[in-house]
């Protein structure tokens, strides 16, 4: 074998095994490569279970109430994801967190072409402002989770926050309080509750509590039937102005027959544009003589101006009508210092110094039927002068 030989042989040992060195070192960087993406796949896979461990406990735990996690859901999809967004800014926003309210609203007013979004915003909207302190605006909310304006329909929680606003003497929820407890849709509907709540508004003024307050002694629900009670609320409720108080009050004495006081009432609620007044003012018109019921209109006129004006005293007209006619009219007791103060007062508002002597001798005369032997024209006159309408003073003072 000659030297040539030998080297060539060497060459192609040399290069067979560079050849397998290299076809290993090939081998072995694709095993590692290998390696390496089973690893990174292994530790994607462990990564993406424990990201959906901690979403999983984070939903857990956003279930159970935790208001934190709920607004760190609500912010993690509120980009890409605002269903569900609103889905954790309402569980938030329902304990009455403010940031998830103004989430929501922000949520709901890029969709500007959805309208129940735009429901939706105006509710919590509103939320924000009843947990700002507007009882007006908890009135409205209350009313919205009864209704489901906006939002689910949480009849628990609506009533709930509705009777809160009630107790701190707001009277319009005092009023749906009152209108709540006799609603047939009430499971748990009580008529004397009912009475409760708008006994409250009447006694604070309430022209509606008062007439809700007369219609059940009307009825008897929920207190005894009481036709004298049910005639002072819808007269109290009258004398400050309520055209529909004065045509119950008038409804209310026409069935008990007390025809004259029926037609005052009547009057003054038709005067004031009451339509259905008009038609029970002329049936009861039917039962009264036209000498009659000329003298009640001039008696009523002048009432119905007073109280245009605001310028009618508490129970004035009641106690004035209480002298006129007799009829079974309740009037609240009242303690001895008290009682002392109104007569002094209903004395200054039913005549004069001059002439009380006179008129109440005409008043103890005067009853709602017209007295035998007596003419139209005179019964009529008996009736004004009774009521003293030259020496009344229905001014303004403190009752």
């Amino acid at each position: 074998m000659t030297s040539t030989t030998l080297i060539i042989s060497a060459i192609c040992f040399l290069v067979l095994m560079a050849c397998m060195f290299i076809a290993s070192t090939i081998a072995r960087q694709k095993r590692e490569r290998r390696e390496k993406r089973r690893q990174e796949i292994a530790y994607r896979k462990a990564m993406q279970q424990a990201r959906a461990q901690e979403h999983s406990d984070k939903v857990f735990k956003a279930e159970t109430g935790h208001i934190a996690t709920q607004l760190y859901l609500a912010k993690e999809a509120e980009r890409n994801q605002p269903k569900e967004a609103l889905y954790w800014y309402e569980k938030a926003a329902m304990q009455d967190n403010e940031i998830a309210m103004r989430g929501i609203v922000r949520v709901c007013q890029r969709a500007q072409s959805d309208p129940i979004y735009q429901k939706k915003a105006q509710f919590w909207q509103l939320a924000i402002r009843a947990l700002q302190g507007s009882n007006e605006a908890k009135v409205e909310k209350a009313i919205a989770l009864i209704e489901g304006l906006g939002v689910d329909i949480a009849l628990e929680k609506g009533i709930q926050e509705m009777q809160e606003v009630a107790e701190l003497g707001y009277i319009d929820a005092i009023i749906y309080m009152g209108d709540w407890c006799q609603s047939p849709k009430n499971s748990e509907r009580s008529y004397p509750k009912a009475a409760t709540w708008f006994r409250r508004a009447a006694k604070m003024q309430s022209t509606v509590g008062m007439i809700r307050l007369g219609e059940l002694y009307e009825h008897g629900k929920g207190v005894p039937l009481d036709i004298g009670k049910a005639g002072y609320w819808y007269e109290l409720a009258g004398e400050k102005g309520d055209v529909n108080a004065q045509y119950r009050a008038g409804c209310l004495w026409s069935n008990a027959g007390v025809h004259t006081v029926a037609y005052v009432w009547l009057f003054m609620a038709a005067k004031s544009g009451h339509a259905e007044s008009v038609k029970q003012r002329d049936v009861v018109a039917s039962a009264i003589g036209v000498d009659v019921i000329v003298g009640l209109q001039a008696l009523a006129k002048p009432l119905h101006q007073k109280i245009a004006k605001g310028d009618v005293v508490k129970h004035s007209i009641i106690k004035a009508l209480n002298k006129l006619y007799s009829r079974p009219i309740y009037f609240p007791e009242v303690t001895a210092k008290t009682a002392e103060t109104d007569s002094k007062l209903a004395d200054s508002q039913v005549t004069s110094a001059d002439d009380a002597t006179q008129i109440g001798a005409k008043t103890e005369q005067v009853s709602h039927e017209q007295p035998k032997g007596t003419s139209n024209t005179s019964y009529a006159l008996d009736q004004q002068s009774a009521f003293g309408m030259d020496a009344v003073n229905f001014g303004t003072h403190a009752n």
